[in-house]
């Protein structure tokens, strides 16, 4: 569900009738924040050391060297934490780490494909 609300919020709808299905112009976002909602899946148990469903600020600062693989740098963990944290617990849920992680990263994909387009006519 996740990410077809995201592929239905990026583009809006051409539809008269509303946003019941993904749309063609939509279908590409939906692909791709479903592959970045899996990674995020995965990389959440991967943090989440004690197992509680919730990152805390020290798991989240022992794999920033791992989010470069994925080509996120981030120069100022405590900033992003809080960013990603909307509910301000001090904590992050699967939630608010995967929306943030699938927005970011597929702003990272646009940023990509708008630089392999450059000198395009």
């Amino acid at each position: 569900m996740r990410a077809y609300t995201i592929a239905k919020n990026r583009i809006p709808s051409k539809q008269k009738g509303g946003d019941d299905y993904v749309e063609k112009d939509e279908f590409r976002y939906f692909l791709l924040a479903f592959k970045h909602y899996l990674h995020c899946l995965i990389l959440f148990e991967m943090i989440d050391k004690n197992s509680n469903q919730y990152v805390e600020f020290s798991e989240f600062q022992k794999v920033i060297p791992d989010f470069l693989r994925l080509g996120l740098k981030i120069d100022n963990p405590r900033k992003v934490f809080d960013e990603m944290d909307t509910s301000k617990s001090g904590m992050l849920d699967f939630g608010e780490f995967a929306e943030w992680m699938t927005l970011t990263l597929l702003d990272l994909e646009e940023l990509s494909e708008s630089e392999k387009n450059l000198g395009t006519v």
